[in-house]
């Protein structure tokens, strides 16, 4: 058992103006406008004046972290900010982006304006992809009744907006892989073969570009999820978490050697054609099927990621499925091998994750004690009718609780959240199975 453990610089001038206030799509169809703000009103004038006339319509990107009408980010290497604007004109459904700049004295003018990629925003970035003293504009546009996006990376100086990478894709990530201070932008999508696949875009001297798409597990219907770490042998690796189905998800595992991408996930052509036996058969990929909602992640902060799946507690079955405590265990991979990192139990409707000492796997139990917010793990027997000592209490409760004054239960803080604290109480300590106080904190985390 291991132990636990968009660069921008938007000003906060009101909430259509941050470029994370996360205003809804669904602004521009407010029966009245909001008042705007001396900045908001000085950037409305600025567009107007650029476009000859003020019968124009705001757009708004309709996911993501800047979803507002102005959006603010730094984007040359010059001091102060510039915005991004969306619209269209008149009756006209046709978008256009416009770039507003501030002069020498401080006034807003609009600098640029150009035709949309599509008919709709779908989210708009800031990343420092072609250089590190400034952050690209990265535009996701969407075509209406498509799934598609297509992804156009821009470099702002001197009025210009670039355009440096077009692609599409339907997910996209941006993380910086080799620790060098550039970020990559990582897409998932459907090649043109229609299978899965995954590209990265990254800066090659003065250049962006894309490297060739690798393709995923064919049985990927749509993704769910991106983690950038390393695998237990100290290589890169990116962790694509994919549904297969609409219950059931897996993973798969793109080692990297540079930006060369190596899918170890990738299953024997041998098995799909029936060669081999049900046992030999049986690929990675297939030992990291698990429920839906389970994700891959570093759960104790070391770089190394985990991948999960679930089992049921010791005494509990599936047919009560409103009253079972499943466990999650996380395996990393070695040499080509899943190998057992640790095991966790989560509560998700008080918010709290512990992870299980190794001599607690399949020996221990949880019972809920609902009058009291509290999780009680004690020796499993199969014979219902015996209760083993309580090893440990977990207990959620806020100022306003009811306090039993007759209990003898001794509990320490672990934890607090708002009006709750979370602490826990070890009535026996003197039971083989029994841990300590430090351990009990060192294996408990806030979800």
């Amino acid at each position: 058992m291991r132990p636990y453990i968009a660069l921008c610089a938007a000003g906060l001038l009101a909430a259509l103006l941050t470029g994370c206030s996360g205003l809804p799509a669904s602004t521009e169809e407010l029966l009245e406008a909001p008042q705007l703000s001396p900045d908001q009103a000085a950037l409305a004038d600025a567009l107007a004046r650029g476009l000859g006339t003020e019968d124009f319509t705001l757009k708004y990107p309709v996911s993501g972290e800047n979803r507002t009408a102005y959006i603010l980010c730094n984007l040359d290497d010059e001091e102060g900010n510039e915005a991004v604007a969306f619209y269209s004109l008149g009756e006209e459904e046709t978008i256009r982006m416009n770039i507003l700049d501030q002069t020498a004295d401080g006034q807003w003018e609009s600098v640029y304006d150009m035709a949309g990629a599509g008919d709709d925003v779908n989210t708009v970035d800031f990343a420092p992809i072609s250089r590190q003293d400034r952050n690209d504009l990265i535009i996701s546009w969407r075509d209406r009744g498509s799934t598609e996006l297509d992804v156009e990376i821009y470099s702002y100086e001197g009025g210009l907006l670039s355009n440096l990478f077009s692609g599409t894709g339907d997910r996209i990530y941006f993380m910086d892989i080799n620790s060098d201070g550039y970020s990559e932008m990582v897409l998932l999508g459907w090649a043109s073969s229609r299978d899965p696949s995954i590209q990265i875009v990254r800066r090659a001297g003065s250049r962006v570009i894309a490297r060739d798409e690798t393709i995923l597990n064919s049985r990927a219907i749509d993704f769910t999820g991106l983690t950038l770490g390393r695998t237990l042998d100290g290589d890169t690796a990116l962790y694509v978490d994919e549904l297969i189905s609409s219950s059931s998800a897996a993973t798969d595992v793109v080692v990297l050697n540079g930006f060369q991408m190596d899918v170890v996930t990738a299953e024997d052509p041998a098995a799909e054609d029936g060669e081999l036996s049900d046992e030999e058969s049986e690929s990675l990929y297939d030992q990291t099927i698990r429920p839906a909602d389970l994700i891959c992640r570093d759960l104790d902060g070391d770089g190394i990621v985990e991948i999960p799946s679930s089992q049921l507690l010791p005494g509990y079955s599936s047919s009560g499925e409103d009253e079972t405590i499943y466990r999650v265990d996380y395996r990393a991979l070695s040499d080509g091998e899943l190998v057992d990192s640790y095991s966790t139990v989560s509560n998700e409707e008080m918010g709290y994750t512990f992870l299980l000492p190794d001599s607690w796997v399949d020996t221990v139990t949880i019972r809920r004690v609902t009058e009291t917010n509290e999780w009680q793990f004690y020796p499993y027997t199969e014979d219902e009718t015996v209760t083993g000592p309580v090893l440990l209490s977990i207990k959620v409760s806020s100022h306003q609780d009811y306090e039993d004054k007759f209990s003898t239960a001794v509990y320490f803080p672990l934890a607090t959240r708002g009006i709750f604290e979370y602490t826990a109480s070890i009535p026996t300590a003197d039971h083989p199975l029994s841990i300590t106080e430090e351990e009990v904190r060192s294996r408990f985390l806030l979800n």
